[in-house]
């Protein structure tokens, strides 16, 4: 499986942001897949343990990686109010549509939505 790199604006993995943040789950996503790729962790097993979450929750988390380039890069060009619109949970929903076409159109959706 080919992996993506971070958005630009990510340093690491973790966009680098001023004041107090949760890390946003897209965000820890890029980061579990660095550790992947340089070799930090073998596994995923291995990033449950050391970030004490369980393996299905390192899951949901990397399966948001899964999301078309598109929405990813539109997500991560988005200003930090605006991002926060795009929750895990809508993001999760989106993930599990059975084909690329059918997660375009979902998000294309949920903007819409967002906009009226």
């Amino acid at each position: 499986m080919m992996s993506r790199g971070a958005p630009s604006g990510c340093e690491g993995g973790i966009e680098m942001r001023a004041g107090p943040r949760r890390v946003p789950a897209l965000l820890r996503a890029y980061e579990f897949q660095g550790l992947l790729d340089s070799g930090d962790v073998k596994n995923r097993p291995e990033i449950a343990r050391r970030y004490g979450i369980s393996r299905a929750r390192v899951t949901q988390i990397m399966n948001l990686l899964r999301l078309p380039s598109e929405i990813l890069d539109y997500i991560a060009g988005l200003p930090e109010q605006e991002e926060l619109r795009y929750s895990e949970r809508r993001l999760r929903h989106v993930v599990g549509l059975p084909s690329a076409e059918a997660r375009m159109r979902a998000f294309r959706e949920l903007r819409w939505n967002d906009t009226r």
